[in-house]
């Protein structure tokens, strides 16, 4: 696939990834490896109402959108409404972005977050497709005709268009303040210190059998306990 120089130069860029926590979780290599590669540019992720949240606690993501997109309504709990859509793709023009980067599965297609881009008048727009994108992407890229860890996927594309890190890990970081908040009787209640386990489609963490939610652990909720590491404020999970 071809490495377009022009990438190199963009400013302001918009990650997509719209489906659920897990999902974005194990995009977080790819995105450290974006901020890695373009320092200086302003790094904004559009994401679903559920991977909106770990995606606040991430620092190479400078902004967050929310956005919840009717073909990741696999229920159709959202109603026909066009105007929706088109206030997104206002928000979205307003940004000015230079460059659009699209993450999904192997399921999904990333043809319609890519015409929202192109609506939104985004120049560069980059993803793994199968599908002819006709001029819907400006760069396409192909997976290896193999199967391939999330965490591979998504460093794989970014690496396409010249973006790259050797740090594989995953990227969490938990505000200190809320670390302080949470009531360390969380994990006695379970009886033992467990690690976080958080699986690709969920909304919620869990420790030693006990759910939470990410958004507590956001807020600080004095029900929940987002680790056990001391004064640190960072979790790097590794695959």
């Amino acid at each position: 696939m071809m490495n377009d120089k022009s990438w190199h130069s963009v400013r302001r860029v918009l990650a997509i990834r719209l489906d659920n926590l897990g999902d974005v979780l194990v995009t977080t290599p790819a995105i450290h490896a974006m901020k890695e590669s373009l320092p200086s540019a302003e790094l904004t992720l559009l994401a679903g109402p559920v991977g909106a949240q770990v995606a606040r606690l991430n620092p190479d993501i400078d902004d967050v959108i929310v956005y919840q997109a009717p073909w990741m309504d696999p229920w159709h709990k959202l109603p026909q409404d066009s105007q929706r859509e088109q206030e997104m793709i206002a928000t979205i023009r307003e940004k000015r972005f230079d460059a659009a980067i699209i993450f999904t599965s192997f399921r999904q297609s990333p043809l319609p977050a890519a015409y929202l881009c192109y609506l939104a008048d985004i120049p560069l727009r980059a993803a793994a497709s199968i599908d002819g994108p006709g001029s819907l992407l400006t760069t396409r890229h192909k997976h290896p005709e193999r199967m391939m860890h999330e965490v591979e996927r998504g460093l794989d594309l970014v690496a396409a268009i010249g973006f790259t890190t050797d740090n594989r890990a995953l990227v969490l970081q938990v505000p200190a303040e809320a670390r302080k908040q949470i009531d360390a009787s969380y994990l006695s209640k379970a009886g033992r210190k467990s690690p976080v386990s958080v699986g690709r489609g969920t909304s919620r963490v869990q420790y030693a059998g006990a759910h939470v939610s990410m958004g507590d652990v956001c807020r600080g909720d004095r029900s929940a306990r987002s680790g056990d590491r001391g004064n640190s404020t960072s979790h790097r999970s590794r695959r």
